[in-house]
């Protein structure tokens, strides 16, 4: 899947983004029963938090670069920064933000 996505983001692939957008969505609507934090988050209180913290800062590292190589918002920059809320909420459970 990550090839896939490459290839997508390469533009060696025709890639449907409004339906890779609908995925990312979904489950980030699935995952999004953690308490959302008032102040500063405490990252990597465990192994699999920090790691998702991690993969976090890549995606919004690759999002600000989409940018500057395109110079213009389009889904793939769209796709990215729903990937980076993803995976916020899941470093949020992981590390222990609890379900509301």
């Amino acid at each position: 899947a990550l090839i896939d996505l490459g290839a997508c983001l390469a533009g060696l692939k025709r890639c449907d983004w409004q339906a890779r957008l609908g995925a990312l969505d979904e489950l980030i609507a699935e995952a999004a029963d953690v308490k959302r934090p008032a102040a500063f988050v405490l990252q990597g209180q465990n192994p699999a938090g920090a790691a998702l913290h991690l993969a976090r800062t890549a995606a919004r590292r690759a999002e600000r670069r989409w940018l500057t190589f395109t110079a213009q918002a389009g889904p793939e920059q769209a796709w990215l920064n729903r990937l980076s809320e993803l995976l916020f909420v899941l470093a949020l459970r992981t590390d222990g933000g609890g379900a509301t």
